[in-house]
């Protein structure tokens, strides 16, 4: 294979496996009573309390203006409070509600739910997807250095 279309392979294979989770995933978020953004955005929240708006955009690479709308509307639904961080007045930490705890479990179980057949690739091929992984992130980064 032409090294051109080993990489035009590559990049279809992988938006092919984005396309069928965001599918399986998100064509249910109705289920949620919640928006794919807000699922995901509250559930990073409950696993990082405490978390500044400024974090939380750098973890999940929106601007920050895009993360306090969706940081509103969690606000708005009361599953998620900000309150102002004891040692740097000037600095909001966001924490999930016990609404938004339970909701946040309740995304968990979802999508835990829709990725059940992912529980029947064996150790040995996860090893393997995940070395993969780690090296097309390795060989990108290394040719984005050189150019």
């Amino acid at each position: 294979m032409n090294p051109e279309k080993k990489v035009e392979t590559i990049l279809s294979s992988i938006r092919e496996v984005n396309r069928v989770i965001f599918q399986q995933v998100w064509k249910e978020e109705n289920d949620l009573n919640l928006p794919a953004a807000q699922s995901f955005v509250l559930r990073m929240i409950a696993k990082n309390p405490d978390i500044a708006l400024t974090e939380l955009a750098e973890m999940i690479q929106v601007g920050k203006s895009a993360m306090s709308g969706i940081v509103d509307r969690l606000v708005q639904a009361e599953l998620i409070e900000r309150k102002r961080s004891e040692s740097d007045r000037r600095t909001l930490k966001i924490k999930v509600t016990q609404k938004g705890e339970e909701q946040a479990k309740e995304i968990h179980k979802f999508y835990i739910k829709k990725m059940e057949g992912l529980m029947t690739i064996s150790e040995e091929e996860v090893t393997q997807l995940l070395a993969l992984h780690q090296t097309i992130i390795t060989k990108l980064q290394d040719g984005n250095k050189s150019s």
